[in-house]
């Protein structure tokens, strides 16, 4: 007990001497003041030594105008903090407190909608108020005035909470149908006469899983594994795998960077092949809501018609919760590398005496397919598979070198990860992108970026084609993923009713990615008129806008408005560009929501009469 006084005794008198010692070295008012007035006066004279050397510099004497208008800006702003701050300190200390507490909860709940925060704080705080009032005071104890301001407070805030669980519980909101302009023409091209790309095959479909045969969370990776792989060591190319996002993901998953298993779900054609393979890898999403099955209706699609579907793992590199606390970044050349190791285990596989797949793989015929940053990581595939090193550190050899004859890209992210701080570029391998006009996660159509960087400059046939669809959204892709793009509690921040149904998306990936492995893999060039007009498979495909463009090793361009500055000049030697009556000529860089497309395009405008009479200007 002595001892426990004696220690409580020593804290009194420490933290008096604590207070003591703040106190004697507090400014008083007058010091308060004249650090207000040395602030004050010290930034006045630079201000007018500012102001007078940019007047001798420029000789423009407005100069001087612009900036004692500046100084009154200064004045007024200082005046109008230092009242909101007042009336900040007027706010009674328990709710300053609430809404200290609540308004950073609103912000994560909402997916830091400023909109929805003020909303909630005016609801739930109206709704609060009227409601302690008449508890703690009761009605009858209230003024008149009291008692109607406490009801409709109950009042707006309940209305608040039901309009709000009316809103977002709907599906969303029917909207004006677009005009489909390609649809309403007089003209319309004819459908090709051959099977739709979406019809089953002949052939029976069988599936299995290969994997590391240790996975903990799911057996079909762990014990009830089909075909065992082995481990590859990630550590080159993943960064941040550290820290308490670090280590919990090792804990979860029960490995870290340096032994990255080797999983995928594999729907294959019963039959001697040999047949196409391609791969398929998802993107970014919660690591603990499995991406890689949600692929299941193109795997059963293209084994029926022979080829083979790999759904690739790589949810143990995807964010996670403990990414808050630091987690990877920049991952997605470790997701592109990947699948190279992949293709190197089916390599092996198909040389492999007496294995399943001893002989079945074509391996002149590869395709790699990629869902949102899945999309991006298939060009790193692409690049990686032609170099001998890893661009970034060329102690990481390469031979890969694998026959790669086409990418296809959903929804795909751009510049995730920067090759040497720039962005990814291949050759002489035919891309499809495809993207939805109502992407809530990735809103700006970044494929068409990778687009303009494939070249083609071998003697082989290679073309690059997107679609830009109408009523798609991102997640319907992966019938895992859904239409939630935003992976938010509140799906109702999004209008869902002007979606595609989950079917029609999917119909739409299998006609498309079906028709471009048809003609990549199996050399069925009588589906490329799909790719350069969507009206030629209208049979196949749901009603909606399909924006098409389209590009092939054959392309002579005239002018691409990329090759210099001159507007007058055109790529074809001695050619000319001109115009009359023009009112606006130029070339400018192409602008997407999310950067710059990388290419330029020519920008024109005239006026011209109307049937009117009345002048107007395009």
């Amino acid at each position: 007990m002595k001892i426990l006084h004696l220690f409580k005794e020593t804290y009194r008198r420490l933290a008096r001497w604590i207070r003591k010692g703040i106190r004697a070295i507090t400014p008083g008012k007058n010091a308060v003041k004249g650090a207000g007035y040395g602030l004050m006066a010290v930034a006045g004279i630079l201000w007018l030594i500012f102001s007078i050397r940019l007047y001798i510099n420029l000789r423009d004497p407005w100069i001087l105008l612009l900036c004692l208008a500046f100084l009154l800006i200064f004045v007024l702003g200082g005046f109008l903090v230092r009242w909101a701050l007042g009336k900040l300190n007027e706010i009674p200390r328990f709710l300053l407190l609430a809404l200290l507490i609540t308004i950073p909860a609103y912000f994560f709940v909402t997916s830091f909608e400023a909109f929805l925060v003020v909303f909630a704080v005016l609801v739930s705080a109206l709704f609060g108020a009227g409601l302690w009032v008449l508890r703690r005071t009761g009605f009858m104890k209230l003024s008149k005035p009291k008692r109607v301001i406490s009801i409709l407070g109950i009042v707006l805030g309940l209305g608040g909470f039901i309009a709000a669980g009316i809103l977002y519980a709907r599906k969303g909101f029917e909207m004006d149908p677009m005009i489909n302009a390609a649809l309403a023409a007089p003209n319309q091209p004819e459908t090709l006469d051959l099977p739709s790309p979406a019809e089953k095959g002949p052939y029976t479909v069988k599936t299995l899983t290969y994997g590391s045969g240790e996975d903990r969370h799911r057996p079909e990776y762990g014990v009830e594994v089909d075909l065992k792989t082995q481990p590859v060591n990630g550590l080159a190319f993943i960064d941040d795998w550290d820290g308490f996002g670090g280590w919990w993901r090792e804990k979860y998953w029960g490995f870290d960077s340096k032994s990255l298993p080797i999983n995928a779900r594999v729907w294959y054609p019963e039959g001697k092949g040999p047949f196409p393979l391609a791969l398929i890898v998802h993107g970014n999403h919660g690591m603990q809501d499995y991406s890689d099955p949600g692929y299941e209706y193109l795997g059963e699609l293209l084994a029926s018609k022979g080829i083979i579907l790999a759904s690739v793992d790589e949810n143990f590199i995807n964010g996670s919760w403990s990414n808050i606390f630091g987690g990877l970044d920049t991952e997605n050349d470790a997701r592109g590398w990947l699948l190279l190791e992949h293709l190197r285990v089916w390599h092996e596989w198909n040389e492999t005496r007496g294995h399943e797949f001893e002989g079945k793989i074509d391996t002149e015929n590869l395709a790699l397919i990629g869902h949102s940053r899945g999309g991006e990581a298939v060009g790193h595939a692409a690049m990686f598979n032609a170099l001998p090193y890893y661009p970034d550190d060329a102690s990481q050899k390469f031979d890969y070198n694998y026959s790669i004859k086409s990418i296809v890209a959903i929804a795909p992210v751009d510049g995730q990860y920067e090759p040497g701080k720039t962005l990814t570029k291949f050759e002489n391998v035919s891309y499809f992108v495809i993207h939805g006009a109502q992407d809530a996660d990735v809103s700006s159509f970044m494929g068409s970026q990778q687009f303009e960087r494939i070249q083609f400059t071998d003697s082989l046939y290679h073309f690059k084609a997107g679609v830009y669809v109408y009523g798609a959204n991102h997640g319907q892709f992966n019938t895992s993923w859904g239409d939630n793009d935003l992976s938010s509690m509140f799906t109702g921040q999004l209008n869902l009713g002007q979606l595609l149904s989950a079917e029609d998306q999917e119909r739409i990936a299998e006609v498309y990615i079906g028709s471009f492995l048809d003609i990549t893999l199996k050399d069925r060039k009588e589906y490329l008129p799909l790719f350069m007009d969507a009206r030629k498979g209208r049979d196949w495909l749901p009603e909606t806008i399909y924006l098409s463009q389209f590009e092939d090793s054959s392309l002579e361009p005239i002018a691409d408005f990329d090759e210099d500055f001159d507007l007058s000049t055109i790529k074809r030697d001695k050619g000319f560009a001109g115009g009359e009556n023009l009112t606006v000529w130029r070339e400018g860089e192409i602008q997407l929501k999310w950067r710059k497309k990388g290419s330029r395009a020519l920008f024109l405008g005239w006026h011209y009469e109307s049937e009117e009479g009345e002048a107007t200007q395009n």
